[in-house]
C-alpha cells in the first residue's frame, strides 16, 4: 500500500517483490502491475474541479497535479512540481484545469511547507464534504474523494483476495498512514513518525524490538 500514484510507483515496481494487486494513490486505486490493469478506482466527482479552480485562484503559486486513471496531468507547474519531474514524475502532460479529463483519482497541491497550511485552511472554508484532504509530506497536500484512504483501500483489497482482516499487517510513517494502521489487525509505525500515527499504531519503531522479543 502506497501513497504514490500508479504512475510514480511503476518505475520502481521491478525492484519490489509484488505478488498481488497494489493499493496506490492513498487508497484511491487498486492496480495490478502484473496484468497492467486497474482493478478498482474511487474517483472524485466533477465538483472537485470547481474547488481546485478556487484554490488556484486564491493561491496562484501552488503547483497542481491531477491523476486520472493511468495518466498524469499538471494544471500549474512550479518549482515543487519541477522537483518531482526531476524525480519520479513520468509521462505527464501540462494542460489547463478546465481541459483535464474527469474521474480524478487524486489531486496533489504542492508548494513551500510554510504556504500549504493556508491552502488547507481555505479549502476547509469552501464547504466541500465530498473531498477529503491530508498532508502526505510537508510539501504535499493531497485531495481525494471523501472516504478514500489507505485503510478503506486495505479493506477492499483484503475482501477481493479473500483475506480476513484479522490476518492483515501494515506499516506507516506519516499522517496518511493513520487510517491504514487503524484498519489493519496489526498496525506498525516507524520510529520518529507523527505523534498521532504513533498513538494509532499497535507497535512503533521505538518499542518494536521489545515487543517482538515478548511475542517470541
Amino acid at each position: 500500500c502506497t501513497g504514490r500514484a500508479m504512475q510514480s510507483l511503476e518505475i520502481h515496481i521491478d525492484d519490489i517483490p509484488v505478488n498481488a494487486p497494489v493499493i496506490v494513490a492513498n487508497g484511491g486505486m487498486i492496480y495490478d502491475y502484473a496484468e497492467r490493469r486497474i482493478v478498482q478506482s474511487r474517483c472524485m466527482d466533477e465538483s472537485a474541479r470547481e474547488i481546485v479552480a478556487k484554490l488556484m485562484e486564491r493561491f496562484p503559486g501552488v503547483g497542481v497535479e491531477l491523476y486520472v486513471g493511468t495518466e498524469t496531468f499538471v494544471a500549474h507547474r512550479n518549482a515543487w512540481v519541477d522537483r518531482q519531474i526531476e524525480g519520479d514524475l513520468r509521462n505527464w502532460r501540462e494542460m489547463p484545469l478546465e481541459e483535464i479529463p474527469s474521474q480524478w483519482v487524486k489531486c496533489i497541491l504542492t508548494d513551500d511547507p510554510k504556504e500549504l497550511p493556508a491552502v488547507q485552511e481555505y479549502l476547509h472554508t469552501l464547504g466541500a464534504p465530498q473531498i477529503e484532504d491530508i498532508f502526505t509530506a510537508p510539501f504535499f497536500l493531497e485531495l481525494f474523494r471523501a472516504g478514500v484512504n489507505k485503510g478503506t483501500g486495505l479493506k477492499l483489497l483484503a475482501d477481493q483476495l479473500g483475506i480476513p482482516m484479522e490476518n492483515t499487517f501494515s506499516v506507516g510513517d506519516y499522517y496518511n498512514d493513520i487510517a491504514l494502521v487503524q484498519a489493519a489487525a496489526h498496525g506498525y509505525a516507524v520510529e520518529g513518525g507523527p505523534q498521532e500515527l504513533l498513538e494509532a499504531a499497535e507497535i512503533d519503531g521505538a518499542n518494536a524490538w521489545q515487543k517482538f522479543i515478548k511475542i517470541t
